[in-house]
């Protein structure tokens, strides 16, 4: 067989070796494609190597959100596993595997005064990433995780009723329960850990996902929106918005 453009192999052999000229510029086609795999071999090589969804990275993180209060460091170095960690397929995202807490000390002072303390905070780091799917749809994945959460919210946790006075909550949320309302999971407002996980920046671990999600765990209280089981992790303000862009597009 000969390209198209070629009445026969003649013509083409005669256009592609039939000179010197046409055999160096064969050659020099031949060599630049072989190049060119080659160059994509070795980059397909380095991220199988290196941008694997395995290994957590270091990211700066800030120290706290707590806008009456100035930390010294204000930011502090975590590994983390996200979407510009580790390389994952289109439908999937990075995420944690598994997770540990560590604990930084901080020069921390209220804003507006000059008298300093050191304090101990408590920070999650990502020690293990693996790659999960995506939610598909974002509206449709709420609204799993609506009756998801209807149905924990009504079955208690461990198989107690509705009316149980502590819940099983996922750290480092607590039980809230003001009488009237089944227990929930909710965050101290002093708690920036808590709060992180609240505002959807940092993710549940997998031993976490699965206590959420036998029902072990009640689903805890998000500032955004609701828990999202599929990725396992409050959504963020920036979810909340780009969902409803979408709305429009």
């Amino acid at each position: 067989a000969y390209p198209g453009r070629y009445q026969s192999f003649t013509d083409y052999k005669q256009a592609n070796f039939g000179t010197k000229d046409a055999v160096e510029r064969s050659y020099s086609a031949y060599s630049n494609s072989q190049h060119e795999r080659h160059q994509a071999k070795q980059h397909m090589e380095r991220m199988i190597r290196e941008g694997m969804c395995k290994v957590p990275k270091p990211r700066l993180v800030p120290a706290s959100n707590d806008r009456t209060k100035l930390f010294t460091p204000q930011c502090t170095i975590l590994h983390r596993c996200e979407d510009d960690t580790g390389c994952c397929g289109p439908t999937q995202t990075c995420a944690p595997k598994t997770t540990s807490e560590v604990q930084l000390y901080f020069y921390v002072q209220n804003v507006g005064q000059r008298q300093q303390n050191t304090i101990a905070l408590t920070f999650s780091n990502h020690t293990e990433c693996h790659c999960v799917q995506r939610s598909s749809s974002s509206v449709r994945m709420q609204s799993h995780n609506l009756l998801e959460h209807s149905a924990e919210g009504s079955e208690g946790t461990g198989g107690s009723s509705s009316s149980s006075s502590s819940c099983t909550c996922p750290g480092p949320f607590k039980s809230v329960n003001d009488g009237t309302l089944p227990c929930y999971c909710d965050c101290l407002s002093s708690d920036q850990v808590c709060v992180r996980f609240k505002e959807g920046f940092e993710s549940f671990s997998m031993e976490t996902r699965k206590c959420i999600r036998s029902k072990r765990c009640t689903v805890p209280q998000c500032e955004y929106g609701i828990y999202n089981s599929h990725e396992g992790r409050c959504p963020k303000k920036s979810d909340r918005i780009n969902e409803q862009f979408s709305l429009y597009r």
